[in-house]
């Protein structure tokens, strides 16, 4: 089931802080939820800079592991809604 996505998703200001292998991500506005994401939740965000389609980020995020871009886009996609939702991500 594929999910349409913010077609170039850009990040929200929004706080980011490492704690061990986790990162916070705080969005700056008051109705914003607060996530607590691993390693490639951080990566995915980082990449919504309004340059890259969650596509992009799919494609980018298999080559550093190593996995298909067909295997990863559709959680990629989910991932940049659920940050949109939090209020992490413009739409």
């Amino acid at each position: 089931m594929n999910t349409p996505s913010p077609t170039m998703p850009t990040a929200a200001a929004a706080s980011v802080t490492r704690t061990g292998d986790m990162w916070t991500l705080v969005p700056s506005t008051a109705d914003g939820e607060v996530l607590v994401v691993n390693h490639t939740g951080h990566q995915i965000f980082q990449h919504c800079d309004g340059r890259h389609s969650a596509s992009d980020i799919a494609h980018e995020l298999a080559e550093m592991t190593g996995v298909s871009a067909d295997d990863v886009i559709e959680d990629v996609t989910r991932f940049v809604h659920r940050l949109a939702a939090a209020g992490l991500v413009a739409r």
